[in-house]
């Protein structure tokens, strides 16, 4: 009676090269996972070493009184935001997904009533 082993020897030779190529792919991955952790080390010992800044500069912002595009954009992207909204980049589309906004005017000046009480320095 034949083995299996010499009636298929093809086959044994391919379990024989899966194996290795899986026994080397496991030595890679620790590999990687050791040299992954030691480079995660190393960059946090590199921020550690970065001097802190003890001054800050004196940034100010100007008092925005006009409805620009960039102020349109601002306002639909927090709208947007607060709402949980991803795809919302018109103020058409985000009337049509939020129904209790303003109208189109007031929307606006709204939003730049509260972004100029937000960064109001006192």
């Amino acid at each position: 009676m034949e083995t299996t082993k010499e009636k298929y020897p093809e086959l044994y030779k391919i379990n024989k090269h899966i194996v290795s190529v899986y026994k080397e792919r496991d030595y890679w991955k620790e590999k990687y996972i050791f040299m992954k952790d030691e480079f995660d080390i190393y960059k946090i010992e590199k921020i550690e070493e970065k001097p802190k800044k003890i001054f800050k500069k004196n940034t100010s912002f100007t008092k925005r009184k006009n409805v620009t595009q960039p102020v349109r954009n601002y306002a639909i992207a927090t709208r947007s935001e607060e709402l949980g909204i991803k795809n919302a980049f018109t103020y058409k589309k985000l009337l049509y997904i939020d129904p209790c906004v303003s109208n189109e005017s007031e929307f606006y000046r709204s939003y730049l009533e509260e972004f100029h009480l937000k960064n109001r320095k006192f």
